[in-house]
């Protein structure tokens, strides 16, 4: 390991190599290149954060998985509304989030270890975009117990858009449902409109809509507020996955060892959007 360490430019041109794999990254739709928030910047925020709270960092070739893995959700798996907290399947996305902590805790190789962390990242970071748990606790900070929701009733106020939007239309029978969703007051946020589409519940970007507008007057936007409770509760994954998972434990490097080195590669040289 300390040879390793001592090895830099090694570490950087394994890592660019690992950097050519490039998933599928059609129909993103979560977090998106609107931002200032989509999951690469959750990403690298909470493996900061991480890091400086616990002493560890995730070396070179973890980071890299994990950054190419994080758009996995948007790809291949778009149509699964559990792994996006869509539709309000909080059970579903509750139950997905257990299976991959489970997954990850058995697996025998960094790659797959790495893809069940990115995706139940991924999970954590889209029930902040598409719920309105921000627009209810706001600057309150309250982590949502996604891992609970399995166990527990839906509370009657808390609600994700449909996804698709048409399918909202199809059901009510009326084109205009999420244009009447969008002139809900503010002060209503917190509540369950029936039949919300994703386009009137998402905060994906600051787009115009729920995403751009600014929190009680504040200069604050509900999409960047919501970024900032995705980067807390990422963090806690992370934790959660440093303590249970061997193989996430074998990506890790002490801190004081590589005085900050590997999250340097990984912010100046590799990680970007796909």
């Amino acid at each position: 390991m300390n040879w390793l360490i001592k090895q830099p430019f090694l570490i950087l041109a394994a890592f660019l190599a690992l950097a050519s794999y490039q998933p599928d990254s059609r129909s993103i739709h979560a977090f998106g290149p609107t931002g200032p928030f989509d999951h690469h910047r959750i990403l690298v925020d909470a493996l900061d954060r991480f890091s400086r709270k616990s002493g560890w960092e995730v070396n070179p070739i973890c980071t890299g998985l994990l950054n190419n893995f994080a758009y996995t959700s948007d790809g291949e798996l778009a149509h699964l509304d559990f792994f996006h907290c869509d539709n309000s399947n909080f059970y579903g996305c509750s139950m997905m989030l257990d299976r991959l902590k489970g997954n990850a805790r058995n697996a025998t190789s960094q790659v797959e270890a790495m893809r069940d962390l990115a995706l139940a990242l991924h999970i954590v970071q889209d029930f902040y975009a598409h719920s309105n748990w921000v627009e209810r606790y706001r600057f309150s900070m309250i982590r949502a117990p996604i891992e609970a929701m399995k166990d527990y009733p839906t509370p009657p106020w808390l609600q994700s858009g449909i996804y698709p939007d048409v399918h909202a239309a199809t059901a009510t029978g009326d084109p205009l449902i999420n244009y009447y969703c969008m002139l809900t007051p503010e002060k209503a946020w917190g509540e369950a409109f029936p039949h919300a589409g994703h386009a009137c519940l998402n905060k994906d970007g600051n787009n115009p809509g729920r995403g751009g507008s600014t929190v009680d007057g504040t200069f604050i936007t509900y999409h960047e507020l919501a970024g900032e409770y995705a980067i807390r509760h990422s963090v806690e994954v992370l934790n959660t996955f440093r303590d249970t998972v061997p193989m996430f434990q074998s990506c890790l490097l002490p801190k004081k060892a590589t005085f900050g080195c590997s999250q340097f590669i990984a912010k100046r040289f590799t990680l970007r959007r796909l």
